[in-house]
């Protein structure tokens, strides 16, 4: 994810090759770390988070395109959300694509307050830069909650 970010800040676009291959990466990880769900249920449920994750910024996409009359969400975009779905699953998806959205948000307001740039209608957002590292710190909070480390340490005196 540090990867699609960079890539993403530097070039504006998100390659397939770090998109897609986290795509099925974040399944066979569910697949592995779904425990006492029934064999392959955590599986699917991902992948179900993946098509919702990719349709619904691909909706997003669409919906802007007939608005603006010109692209406003890369296809890369699209891809980092089913990545982000086969990852965190139908639970921590939501919590990504906001975690994105308000941190894309608040740096966007932080640059127009500093002014250290001009933000205007056109002004390209590299959406991948924050989609990315949400991935990861849902997952992480995700993997942590899950396995009780989260608890295991606050119980620490």
């Amino acid at each position: 994810m540090l990867a699609v970010a960079a890539t993403d800040m530097q070039h504006l676009i998100i390659p397939d090759v770090l998109s897609l291959p986290a795509i099925p990466a974040g399944l066979l990880v569910a697949h592995v770390l779904g425990g006492d769900q029934a064999y392959g249920s955590a599986a699917l449920a991902h992948l179900a988070a993946a098509a919702v994750g990719a349709a619904s910024l691909y909706a997003i996409r669409q919906l802007y395109f007939v608005w603006r009359e010109r692209e406003g969400l890369g296809l890369g975009d699209v891809k980092l959300a089913a990545a982000a779905g086969a990852w965190t699953g139908p639970l921590g998806l939501g919590h990504v694509l906001l975690l994105a959205c308000v941190i894309a948000i608040a740096s966007v307001l932080i640059v127009h307050v500093r002014r250290s740039g001009t933000i205007g209608a056109a002004t390209a957002v590299p959406f991948g830069v924050f989609l990315g590292p949400s991935i990861w710190i849902v997952w992480c909070a995700g993997v942590f909650r899950a396995d009780g480390v989260l608890a295991a340490l606050a119980a620490q005196p």
